[in-house]
């Protein structure tokens, strides 16, 4: 897949990155490399691998899944620099206006 300009504005946009022209062209090598490489590992022989999910014994003690009392909305709050009712208060990721754009 060739990585060409056109390519990378609409990753940019995909992202919600301004990227510079400067960031586009570096971008764009990097793009290009990460696929090299990936066209390199798809020259392998894998057929005598055996498909696997980690490559070494990997064990994770959970807990036990058990109910246990939730911590007061109050002291959950007590640190967030905005908070409304009993509900943290974030900025927006979209505008209000649904355009995808921001104004910024």
């Amino acid at each position: 897949m060739p990585i060409d300009p056109e390519l990378v504005r609409y990753l940019e946009r995909l992202a919600a990155l301004r990227l510079t022209e400067g960031e586009r062209e570096v971008l764009t090598r990097h793009l290009q490399r990460i696929l090299a490489y990936v066209d390199q590992l798809a020259e392998l022989d894998t057929t005598a691998v055996e498909p696997c999910r980690h490559v070494g014994d990997l064990t994770c003690p959970l807990r036990p899944d058990t109910r246990q009392p939730s911590l007061p909305a109050a002291e959950a709050l007590a640190g967030s620099p905005a908070a409304s009712s009993r509900f943290f208060v974030v900025p927006p990721v979209f505008p209000a206006d649904g355009s995808g754009e921001d104004d910024a």
